[in-house]
């Protein structure tokens, strides 16, 4: 199930409306936490994008 937001980004980036493509970023991390035990990638604050700060 911790798959869903690889694959979600995954299927966004393949679209071919643009701005899907844009914000892949968010879905991929939406479940990241600041202090680092979220998933996909345990991103810890400030590793990440702008929306992950």
């Amino acid at each position: 199930m911790k798959s869903q937001a690889i694959e979600g980004a995954k299927i966004m980036r393949a679209h071919s409306v643009v701005w899907l493509k844009d914000v892949a970023f968010i879905v991929e991390q939406y479940h990241e936490r600041y202090d680092g035990k979220g998933y996909p990638n345990g991103l810890k604050a400030g590793k990440g994008t702008q929306f992950n700060p």
